[in-house]
């Protein structure tokens, strides 16, 4: 009886796992998607896969197009998420990113780090008929993201470290920084100087400016960050971006709840 329970706790937390890596998926991904796509993504069987995505399309995380025989999220994660949005302060969160787009005519944008990748949570879009923005809870790789390099370089860790356990530094424009010493060299600028600095390395023509949000002497969790086309934001510009930025870093600290990000 005892090595019964046993396994039926194993198989149930086993299926709880394969779910959460199923929704894990489409977190990543605005793409509808089959089967068999989803199956090779999580690598299970496609019988295993279809029972645990039929769950979920049952409980209404995701939904099944049957025309197209896709998935994609769910309309009942939107509670989920709104829950999530009002439990770390991301909905309070927007008035100031509505501030800081305001103040500097760039689109503004809040992002927390996610294993080598920096995810956009929150962005308002610049008023500018030229602007440059990204869909909700888009992956950039932190070498080449503003807000990536801020959170790095205030996580209290050894940035060497750090770099040395990056994947591959993949190159998206010329500028990219692609030898880890000097992105290390970059990470300890940041620090020094308290803000990071996109330029042009995941876009042509497109920068970004980043500081890190500190509350309470905790190292950081998230960054607060505007970007744009280059022209509009010249080196001329710095100290005030700068300035604004951590005028909005030091009120988002306030009501954001980074440290458990």
């Amino acid at each position: 009886m005892t090595a019964e329970v046993g396994t039926s706790k194993k198989t149930g937390t086993q299926a709880i796992e394969r779910g959460i890596a199923i929704l894990r998926l489409f977190a990543r991904t605005d793409t509808p998607l089959t089967l068999s796509d989803v199956a090779r993504a999580v690598e299970l069987n496609t019988t295993t896969t279809h029972r645990i995505l039929a769950t979920l399309v049952r409980e209404r995380l995701l939904a099944n197009d049957a025309a197209s025989e896709r998935y994609r999220i769910g309309p009942d994660s939107l509670l989920l998420f709104a829950a999530a949005a009002r439990r770390y302060g991301i909905v309070a969160a927007r008035s100031e990113l509505e501030l800081l787009a305001e103040v500097t005519h760039e689109t503004s944008a809040l992002g927390i780090l996610d294993g080598d990748d920096a995810i956009m949570v929150l962005q308002v879009e610049s008023d500018m008929p030229l602007r440059f923005s990204r869909a909700l809870g888009t992956r950039i790789p932190w070498h080449v993201s503003a807000m990536g390099k801020a959170v790095l370089a205030f996580s209290g860790q050894d940035l060497a470290a750090l770099v040395e356990a990056h994947g591959e530094l993949h190159r998206f424009t010329d500028h990219t920084i692609v030898d880890r010493k000097r992105l290390i060299a970059e990470l300890e600028q940041v620090r020094e100087r308290g803000w990071a600095i996109n330029d042009c390395e995941r876009y042509d023509g497109v920068r970004a400016f980043a500081v890190p949000i500190l509350h309470a002497g905790e190292s950081a969790r998230a960054a607060v960050g505007v970007q744009g086309p280059s022209d509009r934001l010249p080196d001329s510009r710095i100290d005030e971006l700068v300035a604004a930025l951590q005028a909005s870093a030091d009120r988002l600290s306030l009501h954001l709840q980074i440290t458990t990000f």
